[in-house]
C-alpha cells in the first residue's frame, strides 16, 4: 500500500512510500483510508518528541475515516486505545491508560491507503469522509476540556486560536451548549473567526486580551479559559477568569513552564485543570453532534496523499484556518 510515512526522526526523513498492508490482529479490523485529516501530533511525531515514546519507521497521522473491509460500512476512526483495566480507565481517565498508544505515534496511523485499528475504535458514522476524518483528536480534545472544566448553560468562556482545530471546536460545542464565547485571533484572521463564527474575537496582536475581556464581561472575567498554548498566553489568561472560575489546558506549544502566583490563585479560588484528548464515548458524541449539524469542521485546504508532504509544510507554517484533509 501508499502511505506517507516518517523513517526517523526528523521532516527530512518522511516521504510517500510503498509498505505493506496492515494484518488486523486478534480484536482488530481493516480499514480502507478515504481521508485523514493532520494534527500538530503529527509534525511532532515526524520530528522527534521526547514525550512520545515512537519507534520508527512510523506511519504518520492520527483522524481517519473510511470503508471497514469486513462490512463496507463507512466508519470514522478514533485515535486512542486504553486498557479499560487500570485506574486512570476505571475513573473514566481513559486518555491517561497505563499503556494507551495512539494511531501516528506508538502504532501505525491513518496516512495511508490502510489501517488496523482495535474494533471498537471503527465508529459507524453517515458523515461525508472529509469530516468524518477531522474529528477524533481535536474534537473530542476539545470536548473533554469543556467537561473537564465543568462549563455548564449560560456560563461564559475564553477560547484561544479561532484559527487552530481544537479552538475551533471548542467555540462551536459551547455555543451548542449555550454558553457566552469570547475568542482570539490574528489580525490577518480576525475578520475571518468572526464571520465563521458569530462571537466576539478579540486580535492578540493588536488588543489586551485580559482587558477586552473584561470589557465584554462587565468587568466580571469568564467562568472558562481555554488554555492551549502555554507561557505566550498564560499572563493574560490569569487576570481574564473571574473570582471561582477555571483555567483549563491541554497543551504547552509555547513552552512547558508558566508561573502561578500562589496568592492569586487562593485568593480567587482558581481552578487549574489539565486536559488530555478525550474518551471514545466523547467520540461518538462529537460524531452525533456533526451528523446533525451542530458542530462543523472547518477544513482549510486539501490534498492527495502523494501531496503530504506539502501538508505537512502548510501545517509547519500554521498560516492556515482549520484541518488540512488527506484525500484518497
Amino acid at each position: 500500500m501508499k502511505a506517507f510515512a516518517a523513517k526517523a526522526p526528523g521532516l527530512e526523513n518522511c516521504g510517500y512510500m510503498d509498505l505493506p498492508e496492515p494484518k488486523p490482529q486478534n480484536g482488530e479490523v481493516l480499514v480502507k483510508l478515504d481521508a485523514s485529516a493532520l494534527n500538530h501530533l503529527d509534525l511532532w511525531i515526524a520530528r522527534g518528541h521526547p514525550s512520545y515514546k515512537t519507534q520508527y519507521p512510523r506511519v504518520l497521522g492520527s483522524d481517519g475515516a473510511g470503508i471497514l473491509e469486513e462490512t463496507g460500512a463507512r466508519v470514522a476512526l478514533f485515535s486512542s486505545t486504553f486498557c479499560g483495566k487500570c485506574d486512570a480507565c476505571l475513573r473514566g481517565l481513559t486518555s491517561s491508560c497505563d499503556v494507551t498508544t495512539t494511531l501516528g505515534a506508538q502504532r501505525d496511523g491513518t496516512h495511508a491507503e490502510y489501517v488496523s485499528v482495535p474494533k471498537p475504535n471503527a465508529v459507524p458514522t453517515t458523515l461525508d469522509p472529509q469530516k468524518a476524518g477531522s474529528l477524533s483528536v481535536a474534537a473530542v480534545t476539545a470536548y473533554h476540556m469543556l467537561k473537564r472544566a465543568e462549563l455548564k448553560a449560560g456560563q461564559s468562556v475564553l477560547v484561544w486560536g479561532a484559527a487552530s482545530s481544537v479552538g475551533s471546536y471548542a467555540i462551536q460545542i459551547a455555543k451548542h451548549l449555550e454558553c457566552k464565547v469570547i475568542t482570539t485571533a490574528s489580525t490577518e484572521k480576525k475578520g475571518h473567526a468572526e464571520k465563521r463564527f458569530g462571537v466576539p474575537v478579540i486580535d492578540y496582536k493588536t488588543e489586551d486580551v485580559s482587558e477586552r475581556v473584561r470589557e465584554l464581561t462587565q468587568g466580571r472575567g469568564v467562568d472558562v479559559v481555554v488554555e492551549l498554548v502555554g507561557p505566550a498566553t498564560w499572563n493574560a489568561s490569569m487576570p481574564s477568569v473571574r473570582k471561582g472560575g477555571a483555567i483549563v489546558t491541554c497543551g504547552a506549544v509555547s513552552g512547558p513552564d508558566v508561573v502561578v502566583p500562589l496568592r492569586w490563585l487562593y485568593s480567587n479560588q482558581i481552578r487549574f485543570i489539565g486536559s488530555k484528548q478525550g474518551t471514545l464515548e466523547e467520540f461518538k458524541q462529537v460524531i452525533r453532534w456533526a451528523e446533525e449539524g451542530a458542530i462543523e469542521p472547518v477544513i482549510e485546504s486539501t490534498y492527495p496523499l502523494s501531496e503530504a508532504k506539502k501538508a505537512f509544510q502548510q501545517l509547519s507554517e500554521g498560516k492556515g484556518f482549520g484541518k488540512i484533509v488527506l484525500t484518497r
